[in-house]
């Protein structure tokens, strides 16, 4: 078996033995990672991202993602959520379960010119073997300026086991700055992604038909968290009238 190095990093909330198995292998780049509990209860995961503050500057070197996901028994990831190359924010999913040709879709152009960004991922509301993805792209009035839904059709694939009907997964989100294929992982190469806040994090409770708080400071809907490569990367949370508690990360490579 391969022996796969794993690259400093910092437990936020959770244990050693979490941490370890997820990030071998996954060396590149700095990156924050928030997982829930294996559970049936939540369905929806719900989140505001502030556009206009992010300051972003890839050098043409790596690429950014903000991203929500949902996490099968079987450590099958579906990643989905916000990416930027270098031309804009837009939707992106990787679920690698699909298989060659399936696994990715990437939004055809990028946003520039949005104040913010709110999106909703999580199972379709009537047919679990259907996994749903919503991007509303704000201008500072509060005006949708584009709306992205899309969905992934996951029947038959086993990443999610189900008990009494009823799927059961991990949410999560991240941020992260990682090399583009091919590209050297140098920790000075001039690039950064700072000020990604994530406000208004909610999780829809099937049991409490309601939405439920899903920050850094709740208790029970955070378990795992973490960064990798710290040196790079700074995480905190902090208030903010209106949305709650903010979840705040910034990555540098400067």
């Amino acid at each position: 078996m391969e022996n796969r190095s794993i690259p400093p990093y910092q437990i936020l909330k959770g244990s050693k033995s979490f941490i370890e198995p997820h990030i071998s292998g996954h060396s590149a780049g700095s990156y924050y990672y928030m997982y829930t509990g294996y559970n049936s209860t939540y369905s929806q995961a719900h989140g505001t991202v502030n556009l206009k503050k992010i300051q972003f500057d890839n050098k043409n070197l790596r690429n950014a993602y903000i991203s929500f996901g949902m996490y099968g028994y079987n450590g099958t990831p579906i990643d989905f959520g916000l990416m930027n190359t270098g031309s804009g924010w837009k939707g992106y999913y990787y679920v690698p379960k699909l298989g060659a040709e399936k696994d990715w879709w990437e939004d055809s152009e990028g946003v520039n010119n949005a104040d913010s960004v709110t999106f909703d991922i999580g199972f379709h509301a009537t047919n679990q073997d259907i996994v749903t993805g919503y991007f509303e792209f704000k201008d500072s009035t509060g005006k949708a300026i584009k709306k992205v839904y899309k969905e992934i059709n996951i029947a038959g694939t086993g990443i999610f086991e189900k008990v009494n009907g009823k799927a059961v997964c991990r949410f999560y989100r991240f941020v992260s700055l990682i090399p583009k294929r091919g590209n050297p992982d140098n920790n000075k190469d001039g690039s950064y992604l700072i000020d990604v806040d994530f406000s208004a994090l909610q999780l829809y409770s099937k049991t409490e038909n309601k939405y439920v708080s899903w920050d850094m400071r709740s208790g029970s809907t955070v378990e795992q968290a973490f960064i990798v490569k710290p040196d790079n990367i700074n995480f905190g949370t902090y208030a903010l009238s209106g949305m709650g508690i903010v979840d705040s990360t910034t990555i540098s490579y400067r």
